[in-house]
C-alpha cells in the first residue's frame, strides 16, 4: 500500500509558462547589465534591484515550480541564490570593483522580495486550503437552491427511474453553479462515458476542483473531481432515493453532504460516489496506487480534509478523527450519539 499523500509530491498542474517567462527576463537583465557597467550607478542599481523582486514574487505566487525540484527544493532556491550573490558582492568589494552596484542592487532587491512575499510554504496552503473550503461552500449553496426548487436534494447518480441513463449529482446541479450553458450540452439520454458526452469530460469546473492536490486530470486528460457526494445505506444521498431536509433526523448540522475525495480518481460527470457500504471511513487512508487513498476521505492539505455538512457548513476534519465519528456523520437518521466536540 502506498502512503497518501506520498512524501515529497510535487505540484504539476501550476502554469509553468510563469516560471520560465519571468527566469528569462532575469536572465536577459543580468546580460543587460553586465554589457552597462559603465552607465551611471542608478543604471545598474535599478534594475538590478526590481528583477530579483519580480523573481521572488513568482515564487511567492507559486509560480516557480520546476518537475526536477520537490517542494523542499523551491523553498529554499531564492535563499541559495540569495547567498552566492552575497559572496560575489563581498569578492567585488575586495577587488574594488564597480560592479558591486548592480551586486547590491540584486541583494538588496532579494531581501526586499523576501519581505514583501511571504514564503510560499505557508502562504500558498493555506490559500489552496481556503479555496477548497469556498468551493464545498459554492456547492453547500446549489444543493440547498436546489432543494427549494424541487423540495428534496438531487439524488447522486439520478437514473430517471430507468428512462435514462445515470447522471451524476455534479450534472444535475451545473445550473445552480453558473454552469447553465454546460449542463445544455450534456447529453442526458447516453451514458456520462457515450460519444455525446465525452468531449464535456475534459471541461474544468473551478468550483469541483481543489488547487491543493498535484494533478487534476488522467491519463486520457479527463478532468478529475476533487468532491464526492456520501452515499449508500442511510445517507442524504441514499441509493436511488429523494432526499429531503425533513428526513435528516440526526440534524443538518450533524450530517456530512459531499467530502473531499482528491484520492479517489473519479471523473467530474462519472456517476459515482462515496459508498458507506464499501468504501473505508477514515482519511487520508493509504492507496494501491501512488496518489490515490482507499479512504472515504482525502486531501492534500496539510493532517486532514475538508468536508460539506447538510447545514451548508464546511468543516475540516483532522485525519485522526475517529471513524466511528465520521461513519456517525454520513448517515442522516442513525441517531449516534455523538461527543460534544467532534
Amino acid at each position: 500500500m502506498q502512503e497518501f499523500p506520498p512524501p515529497n509530491w510535487v505540484y504539476t498542474d501550476l502554469p509553468m509558462p510563469s516560471d520560465f517567462t519571468a527566469l528569462i527576463v532575469v536572465l536577459i537583465g543580468v546580460l543587460v547589465l553586465l554589457f552597462r557597467v559603465n552607465e551611471p550607478r542608478w543604471s545598474c542599481f535599478i534594475p538590478a534591484f526590481l528583477l530579483p523582486v519580480l523573481w521572488v514574487s513568482q515564487s511567492a505566487r507559486g509560480y516557480f515550480h520546476s518537475p526536477w525540484l520537490n517542494p523542499i527544493g523551491t523553498i529554499y532556491v531564492p535563499w541559495v541564490i540569495f547567498g552566492v550573490a552575497a559572496l560575489v558582492l563581498v569578492r567585488a568589494i575586495r577587488l574594488n570593483n564597480a560592479i558591486v552596484v548592480m551586486i547590491a542592487g540584486l541583494i538588496v532587491g532579494l531581501g526586499t522580495g523576501a519581505v514583501l512575499y511571504p514564503s510560499h510554504s505557508v502562504a500558498r496552503p493555506a490559500a489552496f486550503r481556503t479555496i477548497c473550503r469556498n468551493n464545498l461552500k459554492q456547492i453547500g449553496l446549489a444543493m440547498h437552491n436546489y432543494h427549494d426548487v424541487y423540495q428534496f436534494y438531487p439524488m447522486a447518480t439520478y437514473s430517471g427511474e430507468g428512462r435514462m441513463p445515470e447522471r451524476s449529482w455534479r450534472v444535475t446541479v451545473l445550473p445552480f453553479l453558473d454552469q447553465a450553458p454546460l449542463y445544455q450540452k450534456y447529453d442526458q439520454n447516453v451514458a456520462w462515458d457515450a460519444a455525446p458526452n465525452v468531449a464535456l469530460q475534459k471541461t474544468v469546473i473551478p468550483s469541483y476542483d481543489c488547487p491543493g492536490r498535484p494533478t487534476k486530470f488522467d491519463q486520457q486528460q479527463r478532468f478529475l473531481a476533487a468532491y464526492s457526494a456520501v452515499t449508500g445505506t442511510g445517507a442524504v444521498f441514499e441509493n436511488n432515493r429523494f432526499r429531503s431536509d425533513s428526513s435528516i433526523t440526526d440534524g443538518i448540522s450533524n450530517t456530512l453532504m459531499v467530502v473531499e475525495t482528491c484520492g479517489a480518481p473519479v471523473v467530474w460527470s462519472q456517476p459515482q460516489g462515496i459508498n458507506i457500504d464499501t468504501n473505508p471511513v477514515g482519511i487520508n487512508l493509504p492507496g494501491a496506487v501512488r496518489h490515490e487513498s482507499g479512504g472515504a476521505l482525502s486531501s492534500y492539505h496539510s493532517g486532514g480534509a475538508n468536508a460539506l455538512l447538510a447545514d451548508g457548513s464546511v468543516r475540516f476534519f483532522s485525519q485522526n478523527t475517529s471513524p466511528d465519528i465520521l461513519k456517525a456523520l454520513m448517515t442522516r437518521d442513525g441517531n449516534e450519539l455523538l461527543p460534544k466536540e467532534w
